[in-house]
């Protein structure tokens, strides 16, 4: 719900806002990281997950070129998406 309130107030103001947001989403990712570590098979690549897709979202919200921006975007999700198969495919065989 946090997350989700700033990033709907980050168009209104995004110099201001975008720190403050990056800085809970960091904080967030920290804590869930940690809890993350005991559970997962794969807490580092989860860990690349996040930071790669709040990447996509500075990405989306700093760049100065809209296709440009859309691009690199449309990259790091692919990249996402890879890591994200790979941990689901790596802890279904270790079950």
């Amino acid at each position: 719900m946090v997350k989700a309130t700033f990033l709907s107030l980050i168009y209104i103001s995004p110099i201001y806002l975008l720190p403050v947001a990056a800085s809970v989403e960091v904080i967030f990712i920290l804590i869930e990281y940690n809890i993350k570590k005991a559970t997962k098979l794969h807490p580092h690549l989860w860990l690349l997950n996040q930071i790669l897709i709040n990447l996509s979202l500075a990405a989306l919200v700093l760049l100065y070129s809209s296709l440009l921006s859309i691009f690199i975007s449309a990259v790091l999700i692919i990249m996402v998406l890879m890591v994200d198969l790979y941990i689901h495919i790596s802890e279904y065989k270790h079950q």
